[in-house]
This record gives structure tokens, sequence and C-alpha cells, in this order.
């Protein structure tokens, strides 16, 4: 069986690399700014309807920036990644759709480190169904 969360971790990691920004799949110690961490999948509703393996997966992916000021940078890589994913239509296993109002977002600062950051989420809730 094909395992939907590896399919769509794989391709939005494809995708994401083609963006001008660095990407990693966990937070890295030294990095240019702005980058884009792919932090996290989960999985929900997984079951077989009609010999059909479904359910729903969210992916959140994390941007972050050390010039807390530039907002619209942030906001500009933000939208890049929300059309890149929304296109997402199928991967080898699987069909997928972005569910109504699956997307959140949030734009916050962090100050757990030295030096104050731009830390902007967003979570993208897909349904899938297994192709035939």
């Amino acid at each position: 069986m094909n395992n939907p969360e590896k399919e769509l971790y794989n391709e939005v990691w494809d995708r994401l690399s083609g963006l001008s920004q660095s990407v990693y799949p966990s937070l890295p110690n030294e990095v240019g700014y702005p980058f884009i961490h792919l932090h996290s999948t989960n999985l929900y509703d997984e079951r077989e309807i009609k010999f059909k393996h479904v359910g729903r997966v969210v992916i959140r992916v994390d941007i972050w920036h050390d010039n807390v000021d530039e907002v619209g940078t942030v906001l500009d890589i933000a939208q890049n990644i929300r059309a890149l994913i929304s296109r997402l239509e199928s991967t080898e296993g699987f069909q997928w759709n972005i569910e109504p109002y699956g997307v959140s977002t949030s734009n916050l600062m962090d100050d757990t480190t030295s030096k104050k950051l731009r830390h902007y989420t967003i979570n993208n809730e897909l349904k899938f169904v297994e192709r035939s």
C-alpha cells in the first residue's frame, strides 16, 4: 500500500525546492534567511471506502526571516507556497484536493533566540483518494 503522508511530503519538498529560498527538513543551526522549513505532516480520517484508501493529510510549512520588518517578503514567499500546494492534483498513488477552508496561517514574532525572527506558518489540509 502506498503511504499518503510520504507521497505528499516528497511532492511538496520537490515543489518547494524549486523556489529561491533554501528548504530544510529540520531547523538548521547556521542558515541564511529567509528559509523554508517543511515542518510536519499529520494523517486524519484514514479509511477504506469501496476498496480505496481515503483520508486527509495536514502538511505544515514554516517560513523564517531574520528581518522582522520585511513582512512583505515573507507574505510573498507564503503566497508562492500556498499556490504551489493548491495546484497539487496527484502523486504516484493518490489524487489530492485541498480542503475548502483547509489553509490556516499565522504570522508570529519569535524571540527565543538572541535576535528576533519572523516566523510564518502555513497549515494545508488536503483530502486524498487512492488511485486505481
